[in-house]
This record gives C-alpha cells, structure tokens and sequence, in this order.
C-alpha cells in the first residue's frame, strides 16, 4: 500500500448542524494490492485492511508502508475463507468475522494465529457466514451470524452467552422507543427482528447496534439484549465512535451520514468524484481513537482517511457500571460420571486442601476429588440394608466442620456422613420419633441440602413442597412453606446459603429462584423472564460463589445463567454441544474457589471453567496536584472480588495508557511527574482472579512548576535475571536489592516497599520497615513468590518489575513508584555455575511422569519364582523395569549439536544451557545427558526409588539407592555398588538408554571409578539441593505418554533381572560356600544356601542342605521353618505344622514363624488357634496385622 500525499483541512460555518466544527481529510492509502477490501480497523499505529477474495489480512502503517500479510486461503487453522468482518480487541488481538468458513478466527497483532471458534450451523453458538464482528470493553465478541438472522455474543474464546434476533427479542414486554420512522410504534418485539444483519458494534456502556441488511437500518440493543430503538437513517455500513456518535455509511449518495446518539441527524460529509473527500465505490467505514475515520472505497482502490474534531463531542460514553462475569475454559475435564456435586462449606485448613465431592449415580457412591481429579476417597453403597445405603441422591452439601448431608431423595432421608464418609446417622426418615399427621421432621423425594455458617442444615424437601431446617444432629428446627410470600412452593430442588443470612430456593416447578430470610420469610423471587428473557424451561440446579453470584442450570436448553444475589441478571452460559465448552445433559453444578464446576453425565464429565469477574470502574474520580505531585481519588467500591485497582497514566487524553501502579485504597499519589506536563489518569479495578476490569474515563491535572522530590524514594535497585524453572528459589533467597532514602528530616514509621513481576506474581511482596530515620538509607532484599504460570516462559522475555513504596504524609498514604526491566529466562535455561539448579527438573510428582512410573510398575507381571530373589517391590527390580519401559517407548540420546561433550561444569563459551523437564523428553523422546538425568531420577522417585546425579565433568549420570547394611545382605559385592552417606547405590549411565541396564550400569560404574581416582566426581543429592531448589510444580497439560507394551517391557526387564539374580547367585553361593569350607558346622551359612538354592527354584537341594544345618544345630529355627515352608508347598500341611511349632519352639520370638503357623492353622480351619498365632505375630511386629487380617477368614 502507497501513500498519496495531499491534506486538505476545512472549517465548517457555525451555523452547521454537524458534531463536527473541523474536518481534515488525511492523506488516502492505495489498496492497489488488495483484490476486494472488505473492511479495515486501526489502533492509532497499524492498520489492517482485510482482502476478501485472497483471504488475507493486510497490515500497513498510518502512512500506507506495508508491514505484513496474515493468514492465507483455506479452511485450516490460521487460514481464511472470503472474510468479511474485523474488529480489534482490547488486548491488541485481531478478530475476524471468516464468512466462509463460518467461524471467527483470532490473530495476535503481529499476525500469529490464536485461535478459532465457533463452526457452520444454526444451532445456539454456531453460526452461518458471519459478515462482521466487534469486541467490547471486557473482551466479550460480538458476531453478526448474517445467515441466521441473528447477533451472537461470545467470550473471547468462544464460549456462548447469548443473542439477539427473531427468536431471542422475545418474552420483552412494552414498545419501542420512537422515532421519526413509520415503524416506531411497532411493538418491540417485531422491531427487534433481524434480517441478515451485516454490522455490528457495541459502545463503552455496552449498547449493541446492529446494521439490519434487509431494511438498511440500525437496531439498538440494551446490554441485556432488549430492543430500543430503530434509527431513520438508511446505509450499507457505518462506524460508531467513543461519544457515541453514528457515522452511516450512503453508498448511493457516496457520502457518510453523521447521526447524534439521540438518533438526530446532524450532517454528512463526502460527494461522488475521484478526489481529495470524494467517493466512488465506499463499502466500509471504522472508527479509530482520535476521531480518525477510514473508508473503503473500492472504486477508487484506496482508502481515505478523515479526522473530525467538534464542540458537540464532549462527553465520552461511559464504561458500563452494571455486574459482570465471564468464564473461560473448561480448565479441566475429568472423567467422572456424576449426577450431583458439592464443595465443601466453612473454614479451611492448610493441612486439607479443598476437593470437589461428587455423587456417582451409578455405583451409588459419593467420591471426594483432588485438584487433578483423582479420587482421593469414596464411600457409600446404592443397595443393602444397610444404614448408610443412598438409594438416590440429587442433592447433598460439605461442611468442614459437620461433615457431609445427603438428600437420598430415593429413600426420604437425610443422611449425615463425617468429612471422610464414616456413617454418622440418617434422619427425617419415616421411622422415628415424628409421627405428627403433618408429617414434620420426615422428608419426601428431598432433592437438595445447603447448610448455614452456624451448621443448620437446610433441606430441599420436594415431595412436601417445603423447605426442612435441622440441626446437624437431626432435631427439626422449623419448616417453611409451601407458601411463601404470594408464591407457593412447587418443587423446591436446589438451595444456596449466603453468608449474609439469605437462602435461596431454586424451584423447579416455579421456574423461579425463591430468596428467603432463614425463617423462611419471603424477600424476592425471580424467574429468568423477570430478569428480561425466555423462561427457564427445566431449572435443575443452583450454585453460589460465596460472594456475589448465583448460577442457575437449565437442563433442558444446556444454559447456565448468572444473576447477582440482588436479582440482576448478568449473562447467560455455554450451548448444547460436545467436547470444548459444549454440555450434553448436565445435570448439576459447583462452585469452587474461582471455578464453576458442571457435572454432565451425557459426556461422562464434571467440566471445570474459570470465572473471571470484569469489575465496574471506579466512579467520581478526581486528579488535584498537591505538592508537586498528583492526588488521586476516587470513590471505593464495596465487591467481595475486588483486590485493588490499577492506575493508569498518558500524557495524551486518546492514550497509550501504562500502568504506574496498584493501590488497595482509593487513593493514589502519582511523585514521578514534570512540571509544565499535563497528565491523563485511568483507574480499573482488579479482581481476586486477577481480572482486570475496564479502565473508568480518564481525568487531567497539568502539574505546575515547583519542586516535586519526594520525602522517601527509591534510590537504586539491582535485580538479577529470574531463572523461571526454579521459581520457587526465590521465596527464600534474593531476587535482587532496593535501597531507598529518606529525603527528609523526620522520621517514617510503617513504610511499606511492594515489589511485584507482572504477571508473575499474584500477590506483591511487601516489606514493612518500622521506622526510616531522617536522611537515612536502607538497603532491602527482594523475594518474589512467583506463581507457576512463570513455567509457560518458552524463551527469554524482557519484563518490568513493579516497585512501590508507600509512607504516610500527615496521615494520609503517598506512594512512589518505579519499573526496571529485567529478564525471564526461559523455564528450560540453567547455568552450570550452581550445578544443583538442576534438582527443580526433577519433577516426580508431574502428573504425566508419576502416572507412566506408576502404571508400568502396575502392569508388570509378577516375578516367577526363580527371579524373586529381590522382589518385585524392591528398589533394583523397579529400576530395571523403567529402564526397560524407557527403552520400549522410544526414549533415546539425542547430543547436543554445539557441544556433544555435553559439558557441566561452568564454560564462558556456553554461559546459558538448555535443560528439558522430564514431560517434555518423555513427550519428544529424545534429550541430552541432563535431560536423560532428570527424567530417569523422576520416574524411578516417582516409584519411591532414591536417586543421586553423578557430576563430571562434561557429563552427568546417575546412582539409585538399594539399601543399607553389608554388601552381601543386598546380594552383590561390593566393589559393583557406589559408597555414599551409609548406603550403597547402583550407577547408570543413562545416555545408553536402550541399551541392557547391565551394560548401562557397568558402565557408569567404570566411570565413576575413573572419575573418583581423579577427584573430579560430585554427587548431587536432590534431597539436599531441593532445600534451596525446590522441583517446580508443572501446570496441567491434556497430553499423557503412551505406555510402551507391557510383554516388550517385561521381556526387557526380564532378561536384566535374570542376568542380576544369576550374579547375585554366583557371588552369593561363593561367599556361603568359602565359609562352609572354612568351618563345616557353620549351621547358619548352611541354611542361608539353602534358602538361596530354593530362590533359584532348586527346592531338593535346599532341603538337602536345611537338613544338613539341622544336623549341625537340631535347634536351627531358620531350617526347621524352611522345612516347614517346603511342606506347605507341597501340601503336607500336618509334616509343616509339626515343623513350625518346632521352629517357633525353639525361636518364639520370630514374627514370622507365627504367621506361617496361622496360615497352617487356616488350612485345619482352626480358627481359634490362628486368631491365637495371630495376635503372636503382632505383638511382634505390629506392622504384621494386615497380614493377619487377609489370612483370617
């Protein structure tokens, strides 16, 4: 795109009826290059124009000088199909409506595809040839669906909201707004129909208008979707701009048509001719910031560009004030089949992390899940006669303090169970002490349980149409309904209890939500009608944040929508669908910390989605310069989300706006300004979630010349790089130093430094001085509590560290800030000068690691017996079949191409080194000798197998732990084990993965000796290095490493496990037999061969020489119990008995002679004398119990 270079300004007369008083026509763009532009947007500095026929988004500067092309023809991601639409978002991303493929597809602003959404269809959230697209304030997108006749209203990731068209106006009662157009008095519903809609645009208060392509008209919407008014002015396209003035575009007459917000027609600008302010073929008009406007004018091939500057424009449209919430997700999907949920009520504890309970219908069980959805207990049963059967339950609630309440709507109970699921009681059931003819106290068909702060535990009684209170023990306290208010109560299903003593009845037959004091005294009811739109057709479940808002789940239609517990409605959730945010028959829902959960049991899911609460922007904010500095206020806000506000500053009123710092009060103290500048200040408030709301209108302050150095300031501050793997470093040790100055001659008291990564850290971290004396200096270290989003860091990226420091000036609070970049590597750099950095990439708890560890380990087959010599638990075996499974899936040495020495030790040439986590070698199946390390050390953790790496020089390898004691007590010599803190550990050298673990273990044991002799051998104890780098936590990822085959496994593992057995066989026998020929009646080294030769499966030579040692020693109880193992075997259980007895005669104090005489015990179902055994053992060895409780029938 080319610039041509003339400007013409005009100073229209004052008698005009235009908002404008100037108009200046900018220098046009050719679009020479574009085949068929189709629209065009700009944020002030770049501008896109969309090229329909190639599929193409062009990006120019102002100037016309092309910067770049995004997307491409197709329909795969990040291509496009004759788009129509295109909007910028508040983030800086592109949206645009791809009419072809019937989906809106999202660009970054340098051109990186996103993402897309949506698909052809005419089904809520699906759309057909889509011709525009806008984005509001809080990221939510609107998409004029033109072949539906409808407008669709996403988040921006997709999830549906709502929409507004022929059958979405509807169930809105009263007329339309007039106008001078024939058709103001219509009703409003007729109004409010579209037909193919072409456009659309929404304002800062978040009223939608809509270009109607049948009558050429625009509509306007409320933010709740109702029908206003119709404006009199015909056109093929138009713009809206910050004051919310109309800028309509008239092909015909090739002029565009300004329109007041009142709908009054104000003026027009543009004439039909080829130049300066003409037009020949105009299709599109956007609005950009500065009152700048482009036109597409295809006949001439270029885009114009005008700039209006007028008297009549000084009010900007104000941002919305009203609640709202958005969702993103799902977060997490977990395969769970439930047909109620609960989250637990009340204090928590640090000790007991939160989990989500839910209600398995089909096996009738309640099951508690942890925060990667793994069942961390399950209790119940759905038939018996037991007590604690639940035969049908739709509703149940968690107290940390009373425990869990079940409505067992099956059984017209209540059931009361411990926080674990011990069966306390039932009650409210038939059988009892109620037995009035009003039936007070027993429940019928209850469907729902909510219970108070004060644990009265409120029931949704269905069957009688009331609402039970009890106490946690049972006793009825009271009853309310089914009257209540002028309303009777159909059928109560669901229950919600506000902290601020409200409970909420969700009534099914009703379609109403009942809000009621605790007594049951009516306060409010509301239906979705109420709240402006179609009935609930099946309301089926209620839940409640805890602060501010209700979801209510309509089952029939798959929505879920949003209110505030004052009745105001807020949105609407999700569409029918499967798979992503689609719900196939849900059937329940949850509320937990910052996520809604649903549980829909047509998908086989509980589906968990982020809640992300857009707060309103603050009101009656002032700017007043005092001192040199501008004062901030404004007005606080009283919301249960808020967390602090942002404030925001530019030197231009039209913006770019930066932040400049937080507060948590209402009031901000801006020191770093110059005199003789003015300044523009935006103010939005933060939610807990980390939200961020929309910005409030700016305000000004011009800063008059006088001295603004501040009492206190920050002088210096030195931060080094942040290593993003080892986040968790930084809570304990230095992220860098601030020094600040008192600058004055009085003391400070409580001055507060606040130091915070953008992004990164959720929360500031404050140091709180007691005092700063007169011109003094203090020197701060800086930690940093980095949240593990940190981990997503793939490259090094340049941010800002935020500090503030906050003191009191006669009371009231100033704060000085101050940004420093620094830099944030990425999470797989590390530098070799602390080689025990490394221990954060041993991640054995990841989810992916610890499941491949746990589920090859499960899988394997049990040793035959001539291989069991160590057992399958021990810690060689486990090794072998992970070095065997890592061999199977493919896991291989991939060598480092600018180093193949794969060097550790501290190199100039190699400052920074590239380390991979265990997820990430495992996923690619290749890595460097450190990143082999890790993963090994991982898996072989995660099966609870202590590791150690083996530092060399240029290498690294690793040692495993087998056990304490002497070398023979392991069964290998010696001189094949590694000496290290008190016990012996077996080396691998793990680049030879794939290879035998014999060979991979001599070898590493040839290389450790050679490296000890030279001195140059480091151990590297991950326990020890987790102290101060402690193994990064790993975020949740979909993918999950496929298991190798357990038969390739096995026979790998096999066949090292028998090469190890037959040299511990060998040394063994050597050893026992080179004392035997020392001294023939070694009656314990007899035995001890025998019990070795019976672990190679040689069961006539082992008792040969059991026998043998009895010779030498009648009383040798070991033989005399070996004896006896080999006649059980061989099912001579009356010749074992005899043998036991002997050996526990002669050694009563063996716990394990006393088990073998339960289990020959057992075979003579004497039951007595094993229960008699068995508490033998026991008192022995406590930890044999288990094995006496499975032995005893």
């Amino acid at each position: 795109m080319s610039r041509l270079p003339v400007v013409v300004s005009l100073i229209l007369c004052a008698n005009t009826a235009a908002a404008y008083d100037e108009i200046r026509y900018r220098p046009a763009v050719s679009l020479e290059k574009a085949a068929l532009p189709a629209a065009v947007v700009s944020d002030g500095q770049r501008v896109y124009v969309l090229d329909s026929k190639k599929s193409t988004l062009l990006v120019s500067d102002e100037k016309g000088a092309a910067l770049e092309s995004i997307g491409r023809p197709g329909a795969g991601p990040g291509a496009l199909s004759s788009p129509k639409g295109l909007a910028l978002g508040p983030d800086g991303l592109v949206y645009v409506a791809d009419t072809g493929n019937s989906r809106i597809t999202v660009f970054s602003g340098d051109g990186k595809f996103v993402r897309s959404f949506s698909a052809k269809g005419s089904e809520e959230g699906k759309l057909r040839s889509p011709e525009a697209v806008a984005l509001g304030g809080d990221g939510r997108v609107y998409v004029a669906d033109t072949g539906n006749n409808r407008v669709q209203i996403f988040t921006a990731e997709g999830i549906f909201l709502s929409a507004l068209g022929p059958k979405f106006s509807k169930g809105f009662k009263g007329k339309a707004g007039k106008d001078s157009s024939k058709d103001a008095d219509k009703p409003q519903e007729e109004m409010g129909q579209l037909g193919a809609p072409s456009r659309v645009a929404v304002d800062a208060s978040d009223f939608i208008y809509v270009l109607d392509g049948k009558s050429e008209r625009i509509h306007k919407f409320s933010p709740q979707g109702r029908f206003l008014k119709a404006f009199d002015v015909k056109g093929s396209d138009f713009a809206l701009d910050e004051y919310g003035f109309l800028y309509i575009l008239d092909p015909d007459a090739r002029k565009v048509r300004e329109v007041a917000p009142d709908g009054t027609s104000l003026g027009a600008f543009g004439s039909k001719g080829s130049g300066l302010g003409q037009f020949k073929e105009p299709v599109h008009i956007s609005a950009a910031p500065e009152g700048i406007f482009w036109v597409i004018d295809r006949g001439l091939k270029r885009l114009s560009s005008v700039e209006l500057a007028g008297k009549l424009k000084t009010d900007l449209t104000s941002p919305a004030t009203g609640p709202k919430l958005l969702v993103s997700g799902p977060t997490r999907d977990w395969a769970w089949s439930a047909g109620a949920l609960a989250a637990a009520v009340g204090k928590t504890s640090e000790t007991a992390p939160d989990v989500l309970h839910a209600y398995l219908p089909t096996e009738g069980q309640f099951v508690a899940l942890d925060a990667n959805g793994k069942a961390v207990s399950r209790f119940g049963k759905k038939s018996g006669k037991e007590p604690f059967v639940t035969k049908q339950s739709r509703g149940f609630a968690v107290s940390r303090e009373q425990g869990i309440f079940v409505a067992d709507a099956g059984g017209d109970k209540v059931q009361h169970f411990t926080s674990s699921g011990g069966f306390v009681a039932n009650f409210a059931q038939a059988l009892g002490f109620f037995d009035s003819k009003s039936k007070e106290g027993r429940v019928r068909s209850p469907e729902g349980v909510a219970i108070s702060d004060r644990g009265t535990v409120f029931v949704a009684d269905a069957g009688n149409q009331r609402v039970d209170a009890f106490q946690a023990d049972g006793t009825l306290l009271y009853t309310f309904g089914p009257p209540v208010g002028k309303l009777e109560f159909s059928q109560p299903v669901g229950l919600a209890w506000d902290s601020e003593g409200f409970i909420y009845v969700l009534d099914r037959g009703l379609k109403k939500v009942v809000k009621c004091e605790p007594s049951g005294g009516f306060v409010a009811a509301w239906g979705r009608e109420d709240l402006g739109g179609a009935s609930w057709r099946d309301p089926a479940a209620i839940a409640f944040d805890g602060k501010r808002y209700l979801f209510i789940l309509d089952r029939e239609t798959r929505r879920v929508s949003v209110l505030t517990k004052d009745g105001l409605w807020v949105t609407d959730l999700f569409s029918r669908g499967e798979g992503g945010p689609g719900l196939k028959d849900p059937v329940a829902l949850a509320v937990q910390g910052d996520e809604l959960f649903v549980a829909d049991p047509g998908q086989g899911k509980i589906l968990a989605f982020a809640l992300h609460p857009r707060l309103a922007p603050p009101q009656d904010i002032s700017a007043t310069v005092v001192q040199g500095m501008v004062e901030l206020q404004w007005r606080g806000r009283s919301d249960p989300y808020l967390a602090r506000y942002h404030v925001l500053r530019s030197t231009r009123a039209a913006g770019p706006f930066s932040r400049i710092g937080d507060v948590e009060t209402p009031m901000f103290r801006d020191e770093a300004v110059s005199s003789g500048e003015t300044y523009y200040y935006r103010v939005a408030a933060q939610a807990k979630t980390n939200d961020l709301g929309v910005p409030s209108l700016p305000v000004s302050a011009e800063v008059t010349a006088t001295s603004n150095k501040p009492l206190l300031e920050i002088v210096e501050v030195e931060m080094g790089n942040i290593f993003s793997a080892n986040y968790k470093y930084y809570e304990k040790n230095a992220a860098g130093n601030l020094t600040l100055q008192n600058n004055s001659n009085l003391p400070f008291e409580n001055v507060k430094v606040t130091f915070r990564l953008k992004d990164f850290m959720d929360f500031g971290t404050d140091t709180v001085l007691a005092k700063v004396r007169p011109q003094d200096k203090v020197e701060i270290v800086l930690k940093a509590v980095l949240n593990n989003r940190i981990l997503e860091v793939t490259e090094g990226t340049p941010i800002q560290a935020e500090f503030s420091l906050t003191y009191f000036q006669e009371g009231r609070p100033m704060v000085v800030s101050l940004t420093k970049p620094l830099r944030i590597y990425s999470r797989n750099t590390i530098t070799w000068d602390r080689p025990d950095r490394i221990a954060t990439f041993i991640t054995s708890n990841d989810t992916p690691i610890r499941d491949f560890a746990r589920q090859v380990l499960t899988q394997a087959p049990a040793l035959p017996a001539h291989l069991a010599a160590w057992g399958d638990d021990s810690a060689p075996v486990k090794a072998m079949r992970l070095w065997s499974a890592l061999g199977a899936a493919g896991v291989k040495f991939q060598p480092a191409p600018n180093n193949p020495f794969e060097k550790m030790a501290v190199d100039p040439a190699f400052p920074e080194d590239y380390t991979q986590f265990p997820r990430e070698t495992l996923r690619t199946k290749s890595g460097e000798c450190d990143d082999l390390a890790t993963l090994t050390a991982s898996l072989f953790e995660a099966a609870g197998i202590r590791t150690a790496l083996l530092d060399y020089p240029g290498h690294i390898a690793l040692m495993f732990e087998v056990g304490a004691g002497e070398p023979y007590e392991l069964g290998l010599p010696e001189e094949s084990l590694v000496a290290y803190e008190g016990s012996f550990w077996m080396p691998l050298e793990v680049t030879l993965v794939g290879s035998p673990f014999g060979e991979a273990n001599r070898h590493a044991l040839g290389a450790y000796r050679e490296m000890e002799r030279l001195g140059k051998a480091a151990v590297i104890d991950p326990r020890k290095a987790w102290e101060i780098f402690e193994p990064a936590t790993m975020p949740p990822m979909a993918w999950s490493p496929e298991l190798p085959k357990a038969q390739e496994v096995a026979q790998g593992a096999e066949a090292d496990i028998k090469r190890y057995v037959q040299e511990r066989y060998e040394y063994l026998a050597k050893l026992y037999q080179g004392r035997i020929a020392k001294d023939a009646k070694d009656d314990e080294a007899t035995a001890a061969l025998g019990v070795l030769e019976l672990e190679m499966g040689r069961s006539e030579r082992a008792e040969e020489l059991f026998r043998r040692a009895l010779e030498i020693d009648p009383g040798q109880s070991a033989a005399l119990n070996n004896l006896g193992s080999l006649a059980f075997l061989r099912k001579d259980f009356a010749k074992s008995r005899e043998l036991f007895a002997k050996a526990a005669e002669k050694d009563s104090q063996d716990p394990g002679i006393w088990l073998n005489l339960v289990r020959v015990a057992v075979k003579f179902k004497e039951t007595a004398k094993a229960e008699e055994f068995g508490k033998k053992a026991v008192a022995l060895d406590p930890g044999a119990d288990a094995s006496v409780r499975e032995l005893i029938p």
